[in-house]
């Protein structure tokens, strides 16, 4: 069974008698995550649920949940599995750290301030019209997210702020931020941030800006 709460996430939950060696999740016919430690991901003694991050936004994903037994040295998938199909909805932007579960949405007034950043310079020969640009790289997107975090993904406004730091803390230490805005996603290094309570709603609202730049997902090649 496949869920959605107002995350850019699928949440699956399934069923099996019998603990595997390991669960496999296979999304549009690929191996998403191959080794996924049933413990981690179990709720009860026949019960199993998970939140799946990284998958395009506004698109439908079909997703499968194999069971994988070691057998003779040999780890055996299993074979057929039942799937589902869904559209996986995104709004206004999240930053999300899949490693520590940690999200966190950021709602927009207006469309994200950023650019794909580029290294180059721009000539004006003598004597022409055109002029002429020497480019020396082309990066991703990057600029400045701005935004309000309050009440969503199933947390509160305080909660979701802490969660908003508790990003910027473990993403000094190298793990992995995903920004997700509209139909795009890509792993991104955060630079300065803030996150002030809104005068007049008890602490529940606050104003937030982070600096970013695309580190992943390149959409235009550096040819």
């Amino acid at each position: 069974m496949v869920a959605q709460d107002s995350s850019p996430s699928y949440i699956l939950s399934w069923e099996r008698a019998t603990t595997p060696d390991y669960f496999a999740l296979v999304a549009d016919g690929k191996i998403f995550n191959a080794r996924i430690d049933p413990e981690a991901v179990r709720s009860d003694a026949t019960h199993y649920s998970m939140r799946v991050w990284e998958l395009t936004p506004s698109v439908a994903h079909t997703l499968e949940i194999q069971a994988v037994v070691l057998d003779l040295g040999v780890l055996k998938h299993s074979s057929p599995n039942p799937h589902v199909t869904s559209v996986l909805k995104a709004r206004d932007a999240w930053i999300i750290m899949p490693s520590k579960n940690l999200y966190v949405p950021f709602f927009l007034d207006a469309a994200p301030d950023y650019s794909y950043g580029e290294d180059g310079t721009t000539f004006f020969p003598r004597s022409r019209r055109d002029p002429v640009r020497i480019v020396g790289a082309i990066r991703g997107q990057e600029g400045t997210l701005t935004g309000t975090i309050g009440p969503g993904g199933g947390k509160t406004g305080p909660q979701n702020r802490a969660a908003f730091e508790d990003i910027k803390s473990w993403h000094r230490r190298g793990e992995r931020v995903v920004i997700i805005t509209g139909d795009r996603q890509f792993g991104a290094l955060l630079g300065t941030a803030k996150a002030v309570a809104q005068p007049g709603t008890d602490n529940e609202w606050f104003t937030a800006t982070v600096e970013f730049w695309q580190i992943d997902g390149f959409t235009i090649k550096d040819r």
